[in-house]
């Protein structure tokens, strides 16, 4: 059955993949802040908007079955600068998407929210588990699950919480691509306490896939989703040099006992009915084809 579906974000490294995994007999709508550089598709219809100023719907569709809100703000790390553009993008406008979403009749609304709201600590992580919030941007992602929570007698509310996607159109400083290109270019690896923490990370076709199961799901829910794989910060930059063919150079540094940031996936593979397929190593070596 076609299905109408907004995405925020969708020219993003999520949305791309999201676009992608979609089935050509649904109508897209992407909204992004800037008409440069997007994808096109027969089934794709962009809305330039700049999701930090209160929504013009004027070029919303009419009908709409499914809103995914992937968009969040790229100043996430520039708190308390940036503040007001981390809370309207991160926060107000999932509102606006909401109240718009309950007016156009929506059955499902699934926010992308972070495995960050956790906090560390040594095991996985389970959903059952409260959120230790350790900054702005953490507890952004929060209020915006806190906020679909009140909308759950209108549609399916689906909070999705990542761990560290990464994938070919990843920015630089991300984690994964800078820990990428340090290697390659013969610079130093910062790690605390020999190893550093442990992450599962997952590979954004596979967090695609997983988004787009997540609009056949009823109620609200929230759930993990991460790779199937668990890797040291040490093991990955080995990793990563041995696809390189380069040795990584580390600065070792002395700290407090870092706890890990995994996400249990067990609840994906039951809710969504999806377990990753792509291998750690396949993946970081798409990436590393695409960069480098």
């Amino acid at each position: 059955m076609t299905k109408k579906i907004l995405i925020t974000g969708a020219g993003g490294l999520l949305g791309r993949q999201l676009i992608e995994a979609i089935p050509a007999d649904n109508e897209i709508y992407g909204v992004e802040i800037r008409d440069k550089n997007l994808p096109r598709k027969k089934n794709l219809h962009w809305i330039i908007q700049n999701l930090s100023q209160p929504l013009d719907l004027k070029e919303f569709p009419d009908r709409l079955d499914a809103i995914i809100h992937l968009a969040q703000s790229p100043h996430f790390r520039e708190f308390p600068e940036r503040a007001g553009d981390i809370f309207m993008v991160n926060d107000y406008s999932t509102l606006q998407l909401l109240e718009y979403g309950r007016r156009r009749g929506i059955k499902s609304f699934v926010y992308a929210s972070s495995g960050g709201t956790y906090g560390y600590q040594e095991s996985a992580f389970t959903e059952k588990q409260p959120p230790v919030l350790l900054n702005f941007y953490q507890t952004s992602k929060y209020i915006s699950e806190l906020l679909l929570n009140n909308y759950i007698d209108f549609f399916a509310t689906i909070a999705l919480r990542f761990f560290f996607i990464y994938g070919e159109t990843q920015p630089r400083h991300m984690l994964i691509p800078r820990l990428i290109h340090h290697i390659n270019d013969g610079q130093t690896v910062i790690l605390t306490n020999q190893e550093g923490i442990k992450i599962n990370p997952i590979y954004a076709g596979d967090a695609a896939q997983a988004t787009f199961k997540a609009l056949e799901l009823e109620g609200n829910r929230v759930i993990n989703v991460a790779g199937a794989e668990v890797i040291s910060i040490r093991q990955l930059a080995e990793t990563i040099g041995q696809i390189l063919g380069k040795k990584p150079k580390y600065e070792l540094t002395k700290g407090a006992h870092m706890n890990n940031l995994i996400g249990n996936i067990e609840q994906m593979k039951v809710q969504l009915d999806f377990t990753p397929s792509t291998l750690l190593v396949k993946g970081l070596t798409k990436v590393i084809k695409a960069q480098i």
